[in-house]
């Protein structure tokens, strides 16, 4: 692989290894997603832009194709953690205080109710009638 293109596959490593890592954290940081996600994506394309002209890279851009398609899906789960975010964010609080198993149950029912509203409410405003 010529220089540029293993300058750019660095980068490509971290910011997808960053972004899998803010996914492993709570609410405000996971939030990062939305910001390294697209990055990882952009230089995702780049990188496979640059070896379209190498040969014996199949497994090279195998790979970083599985590199994008996990940074596409980091960037809907950030998506959806900010649509969602109050209600995860409710139930964490919950589970925190939990110590019984009910009450743990309690929280999952809690948290199950405000994804159903959640959603609810997005079918009302768009017009779709639930499922």
């Amino acid at each position: 692989m010529p220089d540029h293109v293993r300058r750019n596959v660095t980068w490509f490593t971290i910011v997808l290894g960053l972004t899998v890592l803010l996914y492993l954290f709570s609410i405000p940081l996971a939030y990062g997603m939305l910001i390294t996600a697209p990055v990882a994506i952009f230089l995702g394309a780049r990188i496979l832009i640059l070896s379209r002209k190498e040969k014996n890279a199949a497994v090279f851009r195998i790979s970083v194709t599985l590199g994008l398609a996990i940074a596409g899906f980091s960037f809907l789960l950030g998506v959806s953690m900010v649509f969602l975010g109050t209600t995860i964010t409710a139930l964490q609080d919950c589970m925190e205080r939990a110590v019984t198993n009910s009450a743990q149950q309690r929280c999952q029912t809690e948290y199950e109710d405000g994804l159903n509203d959640r959603l609810e409410s997005v079918y009302e405003r768009f017009g779709v009638t639930p499922p």
